[in-house]
């Protein structure tokens, strides 16, 4: 249940404050978020680190819609992802601290259950493929995409 709650409140997130022609110009991050998540979560899943036990549609052992939810949260992360170097290594922290207090909602629900894990993997595993999924995003989508019209996102 988390898993569809976490899809609606970033894709509602993105609909809200995000206009149409961006999300448009964004489309490959759409798809690449969510496979870049499914590819490391299935990773440390199949090693045993940790698990979704109350997951009910699966792929993997991972929840369906916690990789719905993936896309929209690649697409809010790249929406205003800085274009100085400096500036994203804050950036990418930022989100990352995020996206361990909604992994506390996940246990909180039993929804996510750590095994071999602790909070500095986890906020070492968020640094490293925020980052990964940025430069993957970059490098296909291109700056260009990312970055123009960047200042059309409504506040």
């Amino acid at each position: 249940m988390m898993s569809i709650f976490w899809s609606v409140i970033l894709w509602g997130a993105v609909l809200i404050w995000i206009p149409f022609d961006r999300i448009k110009r964004l489309w490959k991050v759409m798809i690449i978020s969510p496979i870049w998540l499914f590819i490391v979560d299935f990773t440390f899943v199949s090693l045993g680190y940790y698990r979704f036990p109350k997951a009910t549609a699966v792929i993997g052992g991972i929840p369906l819609f916690y990789l719905v939810g993936g896309s929209a949260a690649g697409i809010i992360l790249m929406n205003r992802f800085p274009k100085k170097n400096h500036y994203r290594a804050v950036y990418i922290i930022g989100f990352s601290i995020l996206f361990m207090i909604a992994e506390q909602f996940f246990i909180f629900f039993h929804e996510f259950e750590h095994i071999k894990w602790n909070g500095i993997f986890g906020l070492t595993q968020n640094i490293a493929g925020l980052s990964i999924l940025a430069i993957l995003s970059l490098g296909i989508v291109g700056e260009k995409g990312i970055y123009e019209e960047q200042d059309t996102a409504r506040s």
